[in-house]
């Protein structure tokens, strides 16, 4: 296919998190994931939002930012498996998925962590978590409240990870061959994941860089469309917000 702008930033290596949208038709972004599938890589995700027309491309996350959302999603499932008088049936038919994309319309997205239930081989989504990190909670809170419209989940949930200021900011890498981006990114989430362990709220380091900041609070916002007529173009409001501040310990 003829290059073009979208192929260009989904083989350019992105920081942890971060997340680009580029004008793009459908047509052009389901052959940009399909060359994705052919070389199986794993990162970049692609995403698409059909109201807008943009490709959504997605960078690895960090190791925190991950197991943050699928052990807030694991313990929900939990609760409910433990709850007193609760079918086996039903229990049973609970699952977890943090690397699946979710297609309603013209609207294809994947989801930090997520809640199915399955019944007859027909697979609901519950519950769908979606983690900010190091960007505007504004920008969070309007992604999840649009696609519980869209992709017609019966929960939203928004966690923002608020961090302390960096001393310094993010240095730009720069690497000759997707071989050498794919052997930096297995080094630093290595190498994440081993910090975590001594420190879970941060800061991690690599290279001399500081890629997250200590984190001060953790805010979570939970999202339901109140029937199902509402449409993708809707913006939903919160209808609860729980905050935690003072990690330490």
């Amino acid at each position: 296919m003829e290059r073009s702008e979208l192929i260009d930033i989904v083989k350019r290596p992105l920081s942890p998190d971060t997340q680009l949208e580029v004008p793009a038709s459908r047509e052009e972004y389901e052959q940009v994931q399909e060359m994705l599938e052919n070389e199986q890589v794993r990162y970049s995700q692609l995403w698409y939002d059909g109201t807008k027309n943009v490709a959504i491309v997605v960078a690895a996350p960090s190791p925190l930012h991950s197991r943050m959302a699928i052990e807030l999603v694991t313990n929900m499932r939990e609760e409910v498996k433990g709850s007193r008088g609760m079918d086996d049936e039903i229990a049973g038919g609970l699952s977890l998925d943090s690397d699946t994309t979710n297609t309603e319309g013209s609207t294809t997205r994947a989801w930090d962590s997520a809640l199915f239930y399955t019944e007859d081989d027909d697979e609901t989504l519950m519950i769908a978590v979606e983690v900010g990190f190091s960007q505007t909670y504004e920008s969070l809170r309007a992604a999840i409240s649009w696609c519980v419209c869209a992709l017609r989940c019966r929960l939203g949930i928004a966690m923002n990870i608020r961090e302390e200021k960096l001393e310094e900011p993010l240095q730009v890498q720069h690497y000759a061959s997707r071989h050498k981006v794919d052997n930096a990114i297995a080094e630093a989430k290595e190498e994440f994941r081993r910090q975590v362990v001594d420190s879970p709220f941060g800061p991690l380091v690599w290279k001399r860089v500081r890629w997250m900041g200590k984190i001060s609070s953790v805010e979570l916002q939970t999202f339901c469309a109140p029937d199902e007529s509402y449409i993708p173009e809707t913006l939903l409001h919160p209808t609860q917000s729980f905050a935690r501040n003072n990690l330490e310990g």
